[in-house]
């Protein structure tokens, strides 16, 4: 018995301050159990001096006697302690969840590690408890028990040390995006900074997810707890919607291009790409939040959420990419496809905003998705291709109009976009969409009627193959109609 206690002293001695701390908050029913597991094997180690006496005309008691000086009390003692044991061990696993009414000591505790630093305890503490916390519904479950600002509270507390939330994204992303699932009014708050602080780490799974996970192509995508990014944050377009997922990705894109932003940071994108353009682009935040957007705009089309999901974003991304160009970089190479990273992101910008377009081809004819109220360059944001339409138009009069980008880069990119409008206008359900993305493509999204632009989209459009070319001659002379040229 002595030796069975001197096991347990001994595990809660090198146990972590804050395993000890977190068994406090269930110790009522392990104290009890041990209270009578004492008691009991206080009464078989000592059964000679304690075991009742059976009277002679008791029959029944006699078939039941244990013999004092036998090996039977000992042996019950025995079992009564690998019981107790057995039980110690069952809840020192079953004490990492513990019962919501805690949850305000919970927070104190991690809270104070980390304030303390102590990352990874506060990380093994709340890791078991966020998925009953999670589940249960705080707007009622907590309410109940009185406790309705809990897991505020709680998710405030994760939210307060980025550098926390800096080693969950490291170390432990699956409960990182499982907090972000926490409904409460801090929810929006910490899933803003989660997402930036996955943004400014190439070395997690926001990175590896985003370049490895195939793209989606229908309403059927299923997501694993293994790819935690997709699972708790994007599978649900409807829940990226309410917590506006693409904001906090956005804006630390427009941040990265702002001025003033990091000079290193500015001469790497307008540097030659070392290798392969796509193994380059994943440890790049522009590339990887373009797929990001992709990813979570194609969701919210095939679920028929209706909301364009801040695709706008793209317009402010070429500016932004365009306001920072250069290829005073060594080694540029004015032949190449794209002579510098920007070039590379500007052409992944098109191309995800055509793949936007063509998500018609792929909708059930049902979809709201495939309704127009109009086919004018007029916004409808509950149309995600319409709006990609539109958003292409503005991408291509900062392309069109910009002084700084070289004329090959132009050409090479209006090409891109003029055989999409070609190839795909006619395929089965697409006629009314292209015929948007080609009065977008005239109007500049609608941002210009100057024949200035009018006039440089003409000259690009002029020194296109000659078989593209004639193959748009009705484009090319809606063109000359709107500017004269």
């Amino acid at each position: 018995f002595l030796t069975f206690i001197s096991i347990v002293v001994a595990i809660l001695t090198v146990s972590s301050d804050a395993t000890r701390r977190r068994l406090t908050f269930a110790w009522k029913a392990p104290a009890a159990v041990s209270a009578l597991a004492f008691m009991l094997v206080l009464f078989y180690q000592h059964f000679g001096a304690l075991a009742p006496v059976c009277q002679p005309h008791d029959q029944l008691c006699s078939v039941f006697a244990i013999d004092p000086a036998g090996k039977l009390p000992g042996t019950f003692s025995f079992l009564i302690v690998l019981l107790w044991l057995a039980f110690f061990c069952v809840w020192l696993i079953a004490s990492k969840r513990i019962p919501l009414s805690k949850l305000p000591r919970l927070t104190g505790l991690v809270s104070e590690l980390i304030s303390e630093r102590r990352f990874k305890e506060a990380k093994d503490i709340i890791a078991p408890n966020v998925p009953a916390i999670r589940e249960a519904e705080s707007s009622k479950e907590f309410q109940k028990i009185g406790l309705d600002s809990a897991p505020d509270e709680f998710l405030l507390s994760v939210k307060r040390e980025k550098a926390f939330i800096e080693y969950l994204c490291s170390g432990a992303p699956s409960t990182a995006c499982q907090m972000a699932r926490v409904k409460c009014r801090a929810q929006k708050d910490y899933v803003d900074v989660l997402l930036q602080q996955f943004l400014a780490n190439p070395n997690t799974t926001f990175y590896r997810e985003l370049i490895e996970l195939p793209q989606a192509n229908s309403a059927d995508m299923q997501y694993k707890e293994k790819d935690p990014v997709h699972y708790w944050l994007l599978s649900d377009a409807e829940f990226g919607e309410d917590l506006a997922v693409y904001q906090p990705v956005g804006d630390y894109v427009l941040r990265l291009l702002s001025p003033g932003s990091d000079a290193d940071f500015l001469q790497r994108i307008n540097a030659p790409i070392p290798g392969p353009a796509s193994q380059d682009a994943g440890s790049s935040p522009i590339a990887v939040a373009v797929w990001f957007f992709d990813t979570l705009v194609r969701l919210a089309a095939f679920q028929g959420v209706q909301w364009h999901m801040w695709l706008y974003y793209f317009h402010g991304f070429t500016r932004g990419l365009l306001e920072n160009y250069s290829l005073d970089a060594p080694r540029v190479d004015m032949n190449a496809e794209w002579a510098t990273r920007t070039e590379y992101y500007l052409h992944q910008i098109i191309e995800t905003l055509i793949g936007w377009i063509r998500l018609v081809e792929r909708l059930p004819k049902d979809s709201v998705h495939r309704k127009f109220e109009n086919l004018s360059v007029i916004h409808q944001n509950d149309n995600i291709p319409k709006s990609a339409a539109i958003c292409l138009g503005f991408c291509l009069h900062e392309l069109i109009l910009s002084d700084q980008l070289r004329a090959r880069f132009k050409l090479y990119i209006l090409e891109i976009v003029l055989r999409a409008l070609r190839d795909y206008r006619n395929v089965e359900g697409a006629k009314d969409i292209w015929q948007v993305a080609s009065s977008s493509i005239l109007e500049g999204g609608g941002l210009s009627q100057q024949k200035e632009y009018g006039e440089r989209l003409a000259a690009i459009f002029d020194q296109q193959d000659h078989v593209l070319r004639m193959d748009l001659k009705n484009f090319r002379a809606e063109l000359r109609e709107k500017y004269g040229v």
